[in-house]
């Protein structure tokens, strides 16, 4: 819907989109007990919603009306989106690489999975990786000069563009949101970044995550083996 996507279909024809997703385990365990996870990180105080930088929730909150304004309907005001992986390195290498230093030295003090999943591309929003970090940092996101420009405008307004977050002058602070759309245009963030398919990360979120969603789940980290778990809706029909 948002975006061309590694398309499979069900056997009706609906159109899936194949995605990796890694989690604590204990995501796993609730998919096997309920069949589904919705994520509530503000329950947990080492999360990112209860840091002390507020362009973080800022950039998070932005993102969820993104993704309402887009007609992916949020479940309740509480739950923020599922993040999962389109393209983890590129078009050609879309699966996380467990044997990559990032996931063999991933929580060590908590077993991971990574989960295969085929979810219906309209309820996916896809998004640029690198620029999905000017939100996360308050930046603006253009073109240098573009960005440049705008510095000085905001200098010159008399509120610098990163002495604050948000920025005080609403006009101002609407046009550094405003730039940020572009981390959904993977073709524009590629000519941003200079970067071709085959080196473009793609992220995807999404609001719920259902056990009749996981192809696969590997799990890993806590000092345990690589092994491949039963499906999680397998298991919850037992």
């Amino acid at each position: 819907m948002f975006a061309t996507g590694q398309k499979l279909t069900t056997q009706t024809g609906f159109p899936l989109m194949r995605l990796y997703t890694v989690q604590p385990l204990s995501i796993y365990d609730t998919l096997c007990r309920s069949g589904i996870f919705l994520s509530e990180p503000w329950k947990d105080p080492e999360e990112w919603i209860c840091s002390d930088a507020p362009a973080i929730k800022l950039a998070y909150d932005w993102l969820c009306n993104e993704m309402m304004e887009r007609g992916l309907r949020r479940p309740a005001p509480s739950i923020y989106p599922i993040w999962a992986w389109y393209r983890y390195m590129g078009e050609k290498k879309p699966k996380p690489d467990l044997r990559h230093s990032a996931y063999k030295n991933c929580r060590l003090d908590e077993p991971q999975v990574l989960l295969t999943l085929d979810v219906p591309d309209n309820d996916v929003l896809l998004h640029d990786y690198e620029a999905w970090h000017y939100p996360l940092n308050y930046f603006h996101l253009a073109a240098r000069r573009v960005s440049d420009r705008f510095e000085r405008h905001c200098k010159a307004a008399g509120f610098p563009l990163y002495s604050e977050v948000p920025l005080k002058n609403h006009a101002l602070h609407a046009e550094v949101q405003r730039s940020w759309h572009t981390i959904f245009d993977l073709a524009a963030c590629r000519r941003l970044f200079k970067r071709s398919r085959a080196e473009q990360a793609v992220q995807a979120t999404f609001w719920s995550l259902y056990a009749e969603h996981v192809t696969e789940a590997v799990a890993f980290g806590g000092l345990q083996k690589r092994c491949t778990l039963p499906l999680p809706g397998a298991r919850s029909t037992i």
